[in-house]
Parts: structure tokens; sequence; C-alpha cells
């Protein structure tokens, strides 16, 4: 099978800074790579904290051991977390500084996903879009235990407070998910909250239109023709036959 990926990044309208960084490494025959993070703490911390979680899985990837892709990328999260805190525990100007990521490697027709935070992972099957990660956030968990609705959510003061992030503590528990067998013309889609804050689940779906750069370039356009509020990445990957 092979893979067609592209990736997309914005500012956005609002924000000076862009603190999200992506990884996009589609593979010949070996093990593809796939992140989005989002940083948080302010213009230096927060790009800092971003870029050492994916660098962090691009450079280290082969020197983890673990069962599967899943596992290890996993444990490398969990090394950029201790990293980042200790970080931000020894130079004031890095207090406060973390990261959410979501991150894929994707092994022959096989998907293996690890996330923390809000950042997201979608998998689009015959132009049906399925979310495939829970939003660690302060309104998911109340929507989950029932004390707020979906609709309230989407405008709650309270929806970009995350729960769990990458450096805001000692240590992160982390999500994953796989092995999810991967079909032809299956479109996996990484992305920031700028994205999915402002385009919904199902429209999630206009990744399946175009080629992988188009549909980046899609989504991301969309996000700023809604104001683009906040920094917006995407990573679109399509599988071929």
């Amino acid at each position: 099978m092979q893979l067609d990926a592209a990736w997309r990044s914005h500012p956005g309208l609002v924000r000076e800074h862009n603190e999200d960084a992506v990884l996009c490494l589609p593979q010949e025959g070996g093990t593809s790579f796939f992140a989005v993070a989002d940083g948080v703490g302010g213009a230096v911390a927060g790009e800092l904290a971003s870029g050492a979680v994916v660098d962090a899985i691009r450079r280290e990837y082969g020197n983890v051991r673990g069962r599967h892709p899943a596992e290890r990328l996993a444990r490398l999260i969990e090394q950029a977390n201790a990293a980042l805190f200790g970080w931000a525990t020894q130079r004031p100007e890095y207090r406060g500084m973390a990261s959410t990521v979501v991150a894929a490697a994707i092994f022959h027709d096989t998907l293996y996903v690890a996330h923390v935070g809000d950042s997201r992972a979608y998998l689009v099957r015959r132009g049906r879009p399925q979310r495939l990660t829970r939003d660690h956030s302060y309104v998911a968990e109340q929507v989950a235990a029932g004390q707020m609705t979906p609709e309230e959510a989407l405008v709650s003061p309270y929806r970009h407070v995350i729960t769990r992030s990458v450096g805001g503590q000692p240590e992160v528990a982390v999500d994953t998910l796989g092995p999810m067998n991967l079909e032809p013309d299956d479109v996996l889609v990484l992305c920031s909250d700028g994205l999915h804050e402002v385009v919904s689940d199902d429209e999630i779906a206009l990744a399946t239109r175009g080629s992988a750069a188009e549909s980046a370039g899609t989504l991301v356009a969309l996000a700023l023709d809604r104001g683009g509020p906040d920094n917006v990445s995407v990573v679109v990957v399509r599988s071929t036959p």
C-alpha cells in the first residue's frame, strides 16, 4: 500500500506566533511517521515544547524498544514529557511550557496512534469520518460525565482547558490505539484544535477530495475563512492500492 501524505500549518488570523509543530515522514517500505503538536506557555516556550515532542519522535523512534509502534510512540512522548518538565522547573522563562500531541505510525497497511491533550486523529473511510481520539480536556470530560452537552461544549469558556499535556506534570499517561488495518482510499487526518474548533467532525470528510496536499489546503482554508482564531495545523494521509 502506498501513502499520499501532506501537511499544512498556519498561525491563524489572531495569534502572532505559530506554536504548532508538524511531522510528516512517509517512507517507502518502512514505518511512516506523522504528528501534530500544539504548544502552550507563550510563543518561545510553546514553540520549543511542540518542536521537542515531534523531534523526539523523528530522531529517536528507532532507538526505543517496544512491542509495537504505538508503545514506542508512547515511550517517546513520556521521555519528551520528562525533558519538558525538567526545563520548565529549571528555567523561569519556560515555566508553564507544555504541548499536546497526536502521533501516528503506519507500517505496511497497519495504523498505530498515540496522543495526549486535544489534538485529534480522524479516520475517513468511504466518506465517513470517525474520530479516533478522545480529547483530554475539561469540556470533553464534562460531556462524558453527562454534565454538559456537546453543543454547550462548543461554546464553553473552558473549551481550551486541557487536563493532560506533555510537560505539564512529572509523568504523563499516553493513550494509544492500534493495530488498526487500513483499507485502500482510507484517509487519516491529524490536526490541532485550531482546526477542529471551527471545522466539524462531519466536515473532516473534505479530506477525501483531491490529493492529500489539496485536502490539507482545503481544511486549513476553511478554518481561516471562519476566523482562524488559533494556530491551525493538519496532516492528511491517504492510503492507495
